[in-house]
């Protein structure tokens, strides 16, 4: 066998085992589906590795006192039908300035309200995900 024959037959086994290789780790023959299952899976991870899904539950738990807060002014103020009139403004009940204007102040009065830990905001949450890439 002359030398350029032998780097022929070498070339082509590695370029064989290569794609072998490739083939065997499942890359190529992944459907478009599984590839998408498969960010799912890498999204829910970098979720919960960065922080976010901590962050976002801080934030929620920080939303339901502040709306905790509100029910419970407005209770006292004697409005106690349930009604978020900031996103239901249309609603007949909510056309009553007194009513929507109550929910407004009082909302305020609980947003403003100190605190012993800094706010958290989803956009806050969003820059963990950037930080782990």
């Amino acid at each position: 066998m002359n030398k350029q024959t032998l780097i022929i037959l070498v070339v082509t086994i590695l370029v064989l085992g290569a794609g072998a290789l490739f083939f065997v780790t499942g890359k190529m023959n992944k459907t478009p589906t599984q590839k998408v299952e498969d960010l799912k899976t890498d999204v829910v991870q970098q979720q919960e590795n960065s922080g976010y899904n901590e962050c976002l539950k801080q934030v929620k738990e920080q939303e339901a006192k502040v709306r905790k807060c509100t029910d419970d002014k407005l209770t006292a103020k004697g409005y106690t039908d349930g009604l978020d009139c900031i996103q239901d403004y249309t609603n007949p009940i909510c056309k009553d300035s007194a009513r929507y204007n109550a929910e407004v102040n009082s909302g305020n009065e609980c947003n403003a309200a100190p605190s012993t830990s800094q706010k958290l905001y989803e956009t806050d949450c969003m820059k963990l995900l950037q930080k782990s890439n």
